[in-house]
């Protein structure tokens, strides 16, 4: 009966064991199921069950975590955390899924009531960071774990949490080496606060640039970066280590660090400090903490032979791209365009729409015409012309019909259809003369045609030139211009030639125009002024907006005017105000002009009373005085203003008192009567032990404030020269420099110290 009984437990227990492992695959399925169904809150509470009272793997935590990450239950973040790490504290999947699942949720929160709680919080509360604190619990798991379980997936979670918070601007972190045996305390921050702007790469205290090698152990890393580089070491290298740390090096010293502030300099050809396209591969110019310096790249950081070997590797495209920048921001464009050429050899299917662009662009004949102020006429004027590679071009300068072009601008504006079109390309309404000459520009063009060839010089080595092309007209008129490169692009521009200057000038109640010869200057008078413009009002009613198919309402303004016998015309507000931009056209005898598209603001002027003020002058007979040496002063005093009056005397007979300090004290305070022109002199003798350094005096609440100085001086026995070198100098080169010093009676100084 015994035997029975026992039999009996030991197959009810086994029925209760299968019984209840079925009901906790069940909840595993239920949760997965709610998951997919975006049931985030619903499928975390499952997984947090299955997690604290049966036994889960670490995939589970995973999903738990991004169940609760999506249901916005962030504040219970914490406390499941802590329940995890107690449960399963050993286990060294889990502590790297822990580890990892730091960096998924929010790193800020709020402390209420002394409580830190995660994520959002309507209501009080001081806002927090919890990144470094979060940083330092994960590293904590992590070396927490055996190096007999330190797997792929461990170095790839170390790495990314010792970068955590280091990227961009914050990397001069990883100088520091972070105390995981302290837990930092939460950070006030502002909820916008991304870091402060970049500062430079860091320098150690010999002045030179902070780089992160590869330590022989964890254990024996002197900083953050250093144990970033171990993690990436012990890493399966399939060239996705070596990306990530060129990328990292690139960061913090390629040139285009120095780029934004120095611009300028870089984009001279010339040799000099900032003469980027002489620099080889293992050297740079960057922008570290203490300023701009040339630095030589150590070969386990020269972030380009990383580049050049992940050629070979399965990350050959993103090392060729990397190059490819590297070189053009370098200005090395003969080294960009081999890169170009490698690039096509090796991805075919990306060449004809990323890489052929790029490489015809450096090394086909490219020009472009600037665009160029309105020219006086009478004189051949002379544009700028930008060019690449090209040795010769071919010119066409046609005259343009000024008067059909005018016209169709203003019949296309208030085409309703034109002005849809227009719109639609992407061009604004004072834009229009542009979208013309590009829809529909032959018909402008007369039969006045000059053209002519031209052979150019270019700079070596892919580099741009810029020279002024002369054109062979100097009568006045609107010609469009096209320059075409041999084998290469064509540019094109609208050339103004005008023997008409119209000047706008704001005034109360309206704007006065002048219209003058524009080569002498002379008025124009009783000219004609022709005025078209346009106002645009946004349109609220959406209804409305979508049945005309424009978000504003055109309305359009014309009217006349006539300059006087001064070549001057005011035209009030009331005219203006129905048009914010207005096109306007002067024309008188053989004078015509125009000026384009120009906003108009009405600014009221208000007459500003002038005030008089009361202004003191003073003066010393000498900048600089010895001890013992006379000091003589005059003082003036004046009411000035721009009434009639000239109110020299109203400080006439009137007491002032003259306060004299030294650096240490009180020297003089003395009260003075001023005579009828408001002014009054002194002399004052100074101690023999006068103190050294800068003086002051002053009439008090008056104002009169003036400093003189007071020092030793002795004439100089011997003169010192330095001779610099001549020739241009790269940054972090040696300065061979001469010194010569030569008494002033002309013998050498020997057996001085120089420091």
């Amino acid at each position: 009966m015994k035997k029975i009984f026992t039999l009996f437990l030991f197959v009810f227990v086994i029925s209760c064991s299968s019984f209840a492992a079925e009901n906790w695959r069940a909840l595993e399925k239920k949760a997965e199921i709610e998951m997919r169904n975006n049931n985030c809150k619903d499928a975390f509470y499952l997984y947090k069950k299955i997690l604290l009272e049966h036994k889960a793997s670490s995939w589970m935590y995973r999903n738990a975590v991004k169940s609760l990450t999506k249901a916005r239950l962030e504040d219970e973040f914490d406390g499941f955390f802590t329940a995890v790490i107690k449960k399963y504290g050993k286990d060294p999947k889990m502590l790297i899924a822990l580890a990892k699942s730091k960096m998924r949720v929010a790193d800020y929160g709020y402390i209420i009531a002394g409580e830190f709680v995660r994520g959002s919080h309507r209501g009080g509360g001081q806002r927090v960071s919890s990144l470094e604190r979060d940083r330092v619990e994960a590293l904590r798991l992590l070396l927490g774990v055996l190096k007999k379980n330190r797997t792929e997936k461990f170095y790839d979670v170390f790495k990314n949490i010792i970068m955590w918070g280091r990227n961009y601007n914050q990397a001069w972190k990883l100088q520091y080496l972070t105390n995981v045996n302290k837990l930092p305390d939460y950070e006030k921050r502002n909820r916008y606060y991304y870091g402060f702007g970049a500062q430079g790469a860091p320098v150690g205290a010999d002045g030179k640039p902070v780089f992160y090698h590869i330590p022989n152990s964890l254990e024996n890393s002197a900083n953050d970066g250093e144990r970033w580089r171990w993690a990436l070491e012990q890493m399966k290298d399939d060239g996705n280590s070596k990306l990530q740390i060129a990328n990292f090096f690139k960061s913090q010293f390629s040139v285009e660090t120095i780029a934004y502030n120095m611009r300028n300099k870089i984009q001279s050809i010339k040799t000099g400090p900032y003469a980027v396209h002489l620099l080889k591969d293992d050297k740079s110019i960057s922008k570290l903490a203490t300023g701009v310096q040339l630095v030589d790249l150590p070969d386990d950081c020269n972030y380009i032979e990383m580049y050049k070997e992940l050629i070979d590797s399965q990350y050959a495209r993103q090392g060729l791209e990397a190059l490819i920048t590297i070189y053009r921001n370098r200005r090395q464009y003969n080294r960009a365009a081999n890169v170009l050429k490698e690039a096509i050899r090796m991805f075919p299917k990306r060449a004809k729409m990323r890489y052929i662009p790029q490489l015809k662009q450096i090394s086909g004949n490219w020009v472009e015409l600037l665009n160029c102020k309105t020219f006086p006429a009478g004189v051949k004027p002379e544009v700028n012309l930008k060019f690449r590679n090209t040795s010769k071009i071919f010119c066409k300068l046609t005259k343009i019909k000024i008067e059909t072009f005018l016209d169709d601008i203003k019949k296309n504006l208030k085409n309703e259809k034109a002005r849809h079109e227009m719109l639609r390309l992407g061009y604004q309404p004072q834009q229009i003369g542009n979208w013309l000459l590009k829809k529909q520009g032959e018909a402008y063009l007369s039969d006045e045609i000059k053209e002519w060839e031209d052979v150019l010089k270019p700079l070596a080595k892919h580099f741009d030139k810029t020279i002024q092309l002369q054109l062979p007209v100097k009568e006045a008129g609107v010609y469009f211009l096209e320059v075409t490169a041999i084998d290469g692009n064509t540019s094109r521009i609208i050339v103004w030639l005008s023997n008409t200057a119209i000047i706008e000038r704001d005034t109360n109640g309206g704007k006065l125009y002048i219209v003058t010869d524009a080569m002498t200057g002379k008025p124009l008078d009783y000219c004609r002024m022709k005025f078209f413009g346009y106002k645009s009002t946004y349109i609220r009613d959406k209804k409305l907006r979508n049945k005309l198919g424009e978000k504003y309402k055109y309305s359009f303004e014309e009217f006349f005017a006539q300059t006087d016998a001064n070549g001057m015309v005011f035209v009030a507000v009331d005219k203006l105000k129905e048009s914010k931009q207005v096109m306007i056209e002067a024309s008188v005898g053989d004078y015509s002009g125009v000026l384009g598209f120009s906003y108009f603001y009405h600014r009221r002027f208000y007459s500003q009373k002038m005030n008089n003020r009361n202004k003191v002058y003073a003066i010393t007979d000498r900048p600089i005085y010895k001890p013992g040496q006379t000091v003589n002063l005059n003082y003036w005093l004046r009411t000035v203003g721009y009434g009639k009056n000239n109110f020299i005397g109203e400080f006439a007979g009137k007491t002032v008192k003259l306060t004299v300090r030294s650096p240490r004290k009180k020297l003089i305070e003395k009260q003075f009567k001023l005579d009828d022109f408001g002014a009054f002199n002194y002399s004052f003798k100074l101690p023999d032990d006068a103190d050294l350094g800068s003086y002051s005096m002053s009439l008090g609440r008056l104002g009169g404030y003036l400093r003189f100085r007071v020092e030793e001086y002795r004439k100089p026995e011997y003169e010192v020269k330095v001779a610099m070198p001549k020739k241009p100098l790269m940054l972090g080169d040696r300065i061979p420099i001469t010194i010569k010093a030569d008494y002033l009676f002309g013998a050498p100084v020997t057996n001085a110290k120089v420091k």
